[in-house]
């Protein structure tokens, strides 16, 4: 089992000694942490560190720095996923578990058949990375968007290698011919899908059909089986791609 794991943000994770603030302070007592015991901290940004709980008492706690690990590389193959906003626990499920597969952003999508899910969205989903990045050990979470629209969507994300909006009718992925991308945006309906006229728009942006089963499959449960099966199909070969051009 791995060390006690706490978030920081990326300014109070800089220095050699760390005060900890009132919620990472009933964070600590909530895990029955220690004085004199070593925890693991993160910022989510790719920062790391191990820290020795100096002091810890009901007013506050105080830990020094002993060790920066290198953190693990960023997977090669950049995924970003584009969700039509479903229920809460299903949009939170797929967000946490899109985050333990090295997901590289998140956009929030109001689309026709949407459920709206009030303000203060991307906060929510901000801590659920948080939460997620402490069990699965990344050092690096999903940038979280804000809601917008398809459209909006659309033409804030052109420069993707491939573009894939997930389709029953539309080829299977396993079979798709193209070159490996370093880049992949991958669209993703709320539940009852997208509607026609919002296929069509996403076709006529560059964006190609693929399927992953001939089953209905729910929304969390297609984003992260398309997020696996890409990166199964892709990220090695991006990687050997990327090793090759650092030693030209």
């Amino acid at each position: 089992m791995g060390l006690p794991r706490f978030y920081l943000p990326p300014e109070e994770l800089k220095g050699s000694t760390i005060t900890f603030k009132q919620e990472a302070l009933e964070h600590l007592r909530a895990r029955r942490v220690r004085a004199g015991q070593r925890i693991s901290l993160f910022d989510a940004q790719g920062g790391e560190a191990v820290a020795l709980v100096s002091r810890l008492d009901r007013k506050d706690a105080q830990a020094e720095i002993v060790e920066r690990p290198q953190t693990s590389p960023s997977p090669a193959l950049k995924i970003s996923l584009g969700l039509g906003l479903c229920r809460w626990e299903r949009l939170r499920m797929a967000v946490e578990k899109a985050t333990e597969l090295g997901a590289f952003r998140i956009r929030p999508i109001l689309a026709q058949r949407s459920r709206p899910l009030g303000r203060g969205l991307k906060d929510k989903l901000e801590r659920v990375v948080i939460e997620s990045l402490k069990q699965c050990y990344r050092s690096r979470g999903p940038e979280i968007c804000e809601p917008a629209g398809l459209g909006q969507v659309m033409d804030q994300e052109r420069d993707f290698d491939l573009k894939l909006i997930l389709d029953r009718e539309g080829p299977r992925l396993t079979s798709m011919k193209t070159h490996p991308p370093q880049s992949v945006f991958l669209l993703v309906g709320p539940e009852g899908g997208f509607d026609q006229a919002e296929k069509e728009a996403a076709l006529n942006s560059g964006f190609r059909p693929a399927c992953l089963s001939p089953a209905v499959l729910r929304a969390e449960t297609a984003a992260l089986a398309g997020l696996a099966l890409v990166t199964a199909l892709w990220e090695q070969t991006c990687r050997v791609g990327l090793d090759s051009s650092r030693k030209d």
